[in-house]
């Protein structure tokens, strides 16, 4: 009689997953420093890979807030959440408000985001929130684009198997086992690589059944990788005549000030670039922009002072890498 023994291990080398969140409650103790927007807690608590998280992040908002170099106090009108990076494989950020935006000079001083899910991979990450913020001074609106780092470090577990399943360990005679992928970030890309230690090797998610006859243990291994394309550059060499006829344009013969902004597949705004001034091309180099929620769409825009800013067309961006021209 022989007796076979199987050891099994999994790792991923990169990987994406959601969960919605709970509704997050605001801390109105979080104090923000020299009256400047801020992020509490600092730093956040540890998290344990394998084990569900979840905590609270509170945004205390100013309605003024005053340069400590120059001495100007200026008036928050607008504060709009625009991108959420760094975060932990499996880690999810739900805001309180659906739109992401806020109006601290009307009221809306706190705002709180939760941060929730399993994280399967241990180690030390910077989440970054961007922030675009629209503020007066002295009668005049200016715009600028705010980031808060918050630390967060990712415990590891003490053993398990986030990556496979199985069904038999041990047998006698020939053994057969069932093996199964966990891991599935549709609609990213999502690629298997096992090594079933009997010869046989396999790229799908469900392999065939694995047999093993020779005695001893057999370490089956799998290597799951999720791609993650990232917006590097952006480039305008043309906006037709979409933009002209404005009273912006018809007083001051001045060309457009485009932007553009990136909605990802649930039709959420995730990101807004800064816009250019008083040009028909021009371009936004490392924006470095993770899309792993696709399918994406770019939409450019002509910012308008007096009136609504002119809408310039809309591509989808396809999901694989490479240079693309619209």
């Amino acid at each position: 009689m022989r007796k076979f023994y199987l050891l099994f291990f999994g790792w991923l080398t990169c990987a994406s997953l959601a969960a919605q969140c709970d509704l997050c409650t605001i801390d109105e103790s979080c104090i923000a420093e020299n009256d400047f927007p801020t992020v509490c807690p600092a730093v956040m608590p540890e998290a344990t890979a394998g084990v569900y998280y979840t905590e609270y992040l509170t945004f205390n908002m100013p309605a003024t807030v005053t340069d400590p170099g120059s001495g100007v106090t200026a008036t928050l009108l607008e504060v709009v959440i625009t991108n959420v990076q760094g975060l932990p494989y499996g880690i999810d950020f739900t805001m309180n408000n659906a739109n992401n935006t806020y109006y601290p000079a009307d009221g809306e001083q706190f705002g709180c985001a939760t941060v929730c899910g399993t994280a399967l991979l241990p180690g030390f990450y910077e989440i970054a929130i961007t922030a675009h913020v629209t503020a007066e001074a002295f009668g005049f609106e200016t715009e600028i684009d705010q980031d808060f780092i918050s630390p967060f470090t990712v415990l590891a577990g003490e053993g398990g198997n986030n990556s496979f399943t199985y069904d038999n360990l041990a047998g006698c005679g020939v053994l057969e086992v069932n093996f199964e992928a966990l891991i599935n970030a549709a609609p990213q890309t999502t690629t298997y690589d096992w090594d079933f230690a009997n010869g046989n090797t396999s790229t799908v998610q469900f392999p065939p059944t694995q047999t093993y006859t020779e005695v001893g243990e057999h370490v089956a291994t799998l290597e799951t990788t999720i791609w993650d394309f990232s917006l590097t550059t952006v480039l305008i060499t043309s906006l037709a005549s979409g933009w002209s006829g404005d009273i912006e344009e018809l007083t001051t013969f001045q060309n457009p000030d485009p932007y553009f902004v990136i909605t990802d597949g649930g039709g959420v705004p995730i990101y807004t670039s800064a816009s250019l001034t008083d040009v028909q091309s021009g371009s936004w180099s490392n924006v470095n922009l993770t899309l792993n929620n696709p399918p994406y769409t770019i939409s450019f825009w002509d910012e308008d002072l007096i009136s609504a800013d002119d809408f310039l067309g809309s591509w989808d961006l396809p999901s694989e890498s490479g240079t693309f021209i619209f």
